[in-house]
């Protein structure tokens, strides 16, 4: 954390509203440290042992899109992979995201 406490006092500094994911097993204790620290406006945790044990990048990818529009990573994998396709306000959502990704995540986090 010594570490992490001025970098994010200089991005909130230089870039505003800062998020943080804190993603793997047992770290409940890093995500409330993390809330707490200047410039962070938000923490969001997913402790998920055996998904995200091997830091891949696919699964991490996966999850921070999920948390973005507010899918279950779950079914954000399953859309991705073809096993079922969105329907319905899903659908529409997947649309207004990728036409003006900026605005949708924006307006769906406001």
């Amino acid at each position: 954390m010594k570490v992490i406490v001025p970098v994010a006092a200089a991005l909130a500094a230089r870039a505003g509203e800062i998020h943080v994911l804190v993603a793997g097993s047992g770290c409940a204790a890093a995500a409330e440290q993390a809330a707490k620290l200047d410039g962070i406006a938000k923490a969001t945790l997913a402790d998920a042992a055996a998904h995200y044990a091997d830091h891949a990048a696919e699964n991490l990818a996966a999850l921070i899109a999920s948390k973005l529009i507010g899918v279950n990573v779950r079914t954000l994998q399953n859309w991705e992979q073809h096993r079922t396709r969105p329907t319905g306000p899903a659908r529409a959502l997947l649309k207004i995201v990728a036409s003006d990704p900026k605005s949708a995540i924006e307006a769906l986090h406001a």
